[in-house]
């Protein structure tokens, strides 16, 4: 119920705001096993992203999980964010993160830390309408840490966390799809065709 009311609200505000959604499915092989939905909007100097996610896993039990993240930018800086990890309907980990004068407070799991950054201007939630540079770093909210990447190819970026890894494929500057390696599985989130058309008709028009 959360996704559906927050998506529809992201879709009024981005009609009237400037806007997009991306919508991603997650596919094991040649089974949809779940969604990603990444709604971006700014107003002004202000920029808000959220991802929200569901996949389903079957091995010897059934397995639900559920990510939520949004983050809020000003002038390109990450002001404040909040992400929360379900198993199952019970929450595994929470986190929030907010901008000071000389750094950050990020609390995870209700412990507080400092981060030093006066800046974080790259945050794993932009990886979706923003490609990437060689090495570049981005912030981890989830984990609390800066991620680095690795170009691997034309448009094709590795990123290594400690969950796993993932490989980043880009058109257009946005990401198409994302190669997921897990120990306990593999999969991928791969753009729908509707907003392929999309990522397709705004390359054109900057084309012309």
């Amino acid at each position: 119920m959360r996704n559906l009311a927050a998506f529809v609200f992201y879709a009024i505000v981005s009609s009237i705001a400037h806007g997009q959604i991306l919508h991603y499915d997650v596919v094991k092989g040649s089974k949809i096993i779940g969604n990603v939905n990444v709604a971006r909007f700014s107003t002004g100097a202000t920029k808000t992203i959220d991802i929200q996610s569901r996949v389903e896993f079957k091995l010897i039990f059934s397995f639900t999980i559920d990510f939520n993240l949004e983050e809020t930018f000003e002038n390109g800086t990450l002001k404040s964010g909040s992400a929360t990890n379900e198993l199952n309907g019970v929450t595994q980990k929470e986190s929030k993160i907010e901008k000071r004068k000389k750094d950050y407070n990020l609390i995870i799991g209700g412990i507080p830390n400092r981060l030093s950054e006066r800046s974080i201007d790259y945050s794993i939630s932009e990886i979706y309408f923003k490609e990437p540079q060689d090495n570049q770093k981005a912030f981890s909210q989830h984990f609390g840490l800066f991620l680095h990447f690795e170009k691997i190819g034309d448009h094709k970026y590795k990123l290594i966390s400690p969950d796993g890894e993932n490989h980043y494929i880009y058109e257009s500057g946005i990401c198409t799809e994302v190669k997921i390696f897990r120990d306990y599985a593999n999969y991928s989130f791969r753009i729908n065709p509707e907003s392929y058309a999309q990522i397709r008709q705004r390359a054109d028009t900057v084309g012309n």
